[in-house]
């Protein structure tokens, strides 16, 4: 048993004991107990234990017969078949055969009898096992196409049996194709990592049947045959239902005090010393700092892995460590669950991106703690990224490691799905940790600056691109001219511009920054400087009408595009004119880049968002006192569609207060679940009126 989404416990075979129990009494059906597969997994009694518990289990539930699934090789083909010897668990698989004897890893398939009725179970392996586990665990092993299979053994098995089921761990498309080719089939029983269907999939004459994972519930099909053996069988009428194995369900005593007896075994591993540290090295900061206990983790991985770079998620941490002995259980409790290690390559700028993603998760779960990086945070952007102690190469491409869970995208880290090359380790991140200090006794480490706040962004790396009249009027400058213009006039400006606004020489294509203290509290519009003398007002007058032609032709304060999940997501801020009236536009564009449709759900009648902020404080949002339906809605695009979202902006705070000028971080949303962020840093200058 285990607690899943509940108080109470849920799933577990002390509870599906009792499920079976009555389910069996009734002797006027026949009874076949059927798993497609993935009984092992990473659950500490099945991974430490190498599976003894789940296969006694199962064999005393008596299953007719198991699938094999990738998460079965989770503790290598050695012991799996230790396993199977050890307690008769009956594993069928057509298509996992060993590559050096050619003999089947279990058996291909297995005929029941129930009453005369024969009954064909043949099982059926994801032929993509070898991408989902370590090849250290599988080797020697070949995993054939499961197609090919069942048309050789469909011929022979229709001699044997009256009807064929088949255990599947393939996805739904390969189970329908398998379907449509073979109609001898009348049942698949499908199971995967997250696989259910609430109602049986009927494709022509066969069932497709799925009752999810963990063990949640268990599915009960009722069929009915009709035929002869002549004419072969099909089925006339079935029944289903999934059925929830909460609190309805007591518990087996019997089963209990098995699974208490491996319980104890696991605490005596768990109690192991691996090593010991020097310093307590809490968990209370991982998702806002760089930690020592972080830096121990990802050091580790990065040790284990000899990559350039070490990266973990902040929501992998759980519990901090204290200083004194640390136990393997310390390690699988600080950082629990299925974490993996893999390695690929990425390149130096998205690199630089995938850290900025984490800039942007600050106090949540998809902050980084790393090694063999550091860098520098403002907003939601990393700068002054350097590897391995020398600046980082945008052209450069660096191996990387993290966690097989990160490359889901956790938290909006998008940026892991451009790692290329991926490989698998066959270590999870508490045993890298555990090999790390069992060499360094009374472990110690200091704080390296590897992630650190600035207070504003380095000038060299805000760039904003200056407008020609700037680069005319910028001191100390001289304007790229053809030799034959005359450079008198760039002269007589430089001097009028020294005599009237003195600054100090910046260099070219450089945006002088404007520090805090030169800001109005009350962020108040910057007063216009008055011109020195009056003769200049004229032509000064002159100005506002470029600045109203700029604004007409819609001038753009800054743009940027995002590409996440197949989704392209293009934001841009520009200034217009409605009515008359200076104003700025946000605008969000949404482009389907990939092959499928994409539907956008969104939990209220709130489906984007844009807002202004200054550092980190919020000073204006599109939805600041706007109502939305609490009415679900979507959105669906075909591959190639497009949507857009607009809205208007005075350049005002929610409290009325103009903006002055300033570097501003422009954000937008798509109200979905988890919200989607699309956001960039610009300049922003108070239109002249």
């Amino acid at each position: 048993s285990f607690y899943h989404r509940s108080a109470k416990p849920t799933g577990g075979y002390a509870k599906r004991a009792i499920f079976f129990q009555e389910k069996r009494r009734h002797g006027n059906l026949h009874w076949l107990t059927l798993d497609a597969g993935n009984i092992f997994g990473y659950t500490p009694l099945s991974y430490y234990l190498k599976g003894y518990p789940d296969a006694r289990l199962v064999t005393m539930l008596n299953y007719d017969a198991c699938g094999l699934g990738p998460l079965d090789f989770v503790i290598c083909r050695t012991e799996l078949s230790a396993r199977a010897a050890e307690v008769g668990l009956p594993f069928i698989s057509a298509n996992v055969l060993d590559e050096a004897s050619g003999k089947y890893l279990g058996e291909p398939f297995k005929i029941v009898k129930l009453d005369g009725f024969r009954v064909a179970i043949l099982g059926l392996t994801d032929p993509g096992t070898p991408s989902q586990v370590p090849p250290e665990l599988i080797a020697g092993l070949v995993f054939r196409d499961p197609h090919e299979v069942v048309g050789e053994w469909i011929p022979q098995l229709k001699n044997q049996a009256d009807t064929v089921v088949v255990l599947s761990t393939l996805s739904l498309s390969d189970n329908i194709a398998l379907a449509v080719a073979h109609p001898e089939i009348s049942i698949i029983v499908a199971g995967g990592r997250m696989a259910e269907l609430r109602v049986p999939l009927k494709v022509d004459n066969t069932l497709i049947v799925e009752a999810g994972q963990w063990g949640e519930q268990i599915g009960l099909l009722k069929v009915t045959y009709e035929g002869d053996r002549s004419a072969g069988y099909r089925i006339r009428y079935f029944d289903e239902q999934l059925v929830e194995m909460g609190g309805a369900w007591a518990e087996n005593s019997e089963y209990l005090k098995e699974i208490a007896a491996h319980q104890a075994r696991l605490s005596e591993q768990f109690n192991v010393v691996t090593g010991s540290l020097g310093v307590d090295m809490p968990a209370t900061k991982v998702n806002s700092f760089e930690t020592n206990l972080g830096n121990l983790f990802a050091d580790a991985v990065r040790d284990a892995t000899g990559t350039d770079v070490a990266l973990l998620d902040a929501g992998g941490f759980r519990e901090g460590l204290k200083s004194g002995p640390v136990t393997l259980g310390d390690l699988y409790h600080a950082y629990p669950g299925e974490a993996r290690i893999i390695e690929g390559t990425l390149g130096g700028q998205q690199l630089v991106d995938l850290l900025s993603q984490a800039a942007g998760n600050v106090g949540r779960d998809g902050f980084l703690q790393v090694s063999g990086v550091s860098f520098g945070m403002y907003g939601r952007k990393a700068y002054s990224v350097t590897v391995g102690g020398l600046p980082l190469k945008l052209d450069a491409v660096y191996t990387v490691a993290l966690t097989d869970r990160m490359t889901e995208g956790v938290e909006g880290l998008t940026g892991v799905y451009e790692i290329r090359d991926l490989r698998m380790h066959p270590y999870l991140v508490s045993e890298v940790v555990e090999k790390y200090l069992s060499s360094r006794s009374g472990y110690t480490n200091e704080l390296e600056e590897r992630i650190s706040y600035f207070a504003e962004p380095p000038a060299e790396e805000v760039m904003v691109e200056p407008s020609e009249e700037e680069i005319l009027t910028e001191p100390g400058l001289e304007e790229p001219v053809q030799p034959e213009e005359s450079p008198v006039v760039i002269e007589e400006e430089v001097y009028i511009e020294e005599e009237t606004a003195p600054v100090e020489e910046a260099a070219p294509n450089e945006y002088e920054v404007i520090v805090e203290e030169e800001v109005d509290p009350g962020l108040a519009p910057a007063p216009l400087e008055e011109p020195a003398e009056p003769e200049p007002a004229i032509e000064v007058e002159a100005e506002p009408e470029s600045v109203l032609q700029s604004v007409v032709e819609g001038g753009s304060i800054g743009s940027t595009s995002v590409e996440m999940e197949g989704m392209l997501y293009s934001f841009s801020l520009s200034e217009v004119t409605v009515e008359g009236t200076v104003a700025l536009e946000f605008t969000l564009n949404l482009r389907n880049v990939g092959e499928s449709h994409k539907m956008l759900s969104f939990p209220t009648g709130r489906s984007y968002e844009f807002k202004v902020y200054k550092e980190d404080k919020l000073l204006w949002n599109y939805g600041y006192n706007r109502y939305f339906t609490q009415d679900t809605s979507s959105l669906a695009l075909a591959p190639g569609e497009e949507a857009a979202f607009h809205a208007y902006w005075d350049g005002m705070t929610n409290m009325k207060v103009p903006l002055a000028e300033n570097l501003y971080r422009f954000v937008a949303e798509v109200a979905t679940t988890p919200v989607q962020e699309v956001s960039f840093i610009a300049l922003y200058t108070p239109p002249i009126v």
